[in-house]
């Protein structure tokens, strides 16, 4: 398990990429890109909608891939279905179509943000899910 402190700016996405990607090095290549996307989509909300630092948490296991994103907003993430031209709004819509589940947790100085994907589920979203 790795645990790490980001700075609420422009570099929080990169250093959360490059974790998942140290962290997951051994894990099938797919899942692990997979688990990058998803842990950037939360990592940029949380730089988007809060004002504090980011907390970002990666634990694997032989069955799964945990990600938690935690910041200072208490306003949960929704999932959007956004117009085709809208140039921002799917985060959790991706999150949704490939994590195995996802939710939130409030927290005493804001809200934590994970998602599961399953080693064992092949790796993509299920099909139709993606429009």
């Amino acid at each position: 398990m790795i645990v790490l402190r980001l700075k609420n700016d422009a570099s929080a996405p990169r250093a959360a990429r490059s974790a998942v990607h140290d962290a997951l090095s051994t894990c099938d290549e797919a899942l692990r890109d997979i688990a990058i996307l998803l842990a950037n989509e939360i990592v940029t909300n949380a730089l988007v909608h809060s004002t504090g630092d980011i907390n970002l948490s990666v634990e694997d296991s032989p069955e799964t891939i945990r990600i938690e994103v935690s910041d200072t907003s208490s306003l949960p993430p929704f999932v959007r279905s956004p117009d085709p031209w809208d140039e921002r709004g799917r985060g959790m819509f991706i999150v949704e179509s490939f994590a195995s589940s996802w939710g939130v947790e409030k927290r005493p100085r804001g809200k934590s943000v994970w998602f599961v994907l399953d080693v064992s589920s092949p790796a993509g979203p299920p099909a139709g899910t993606l429009r």
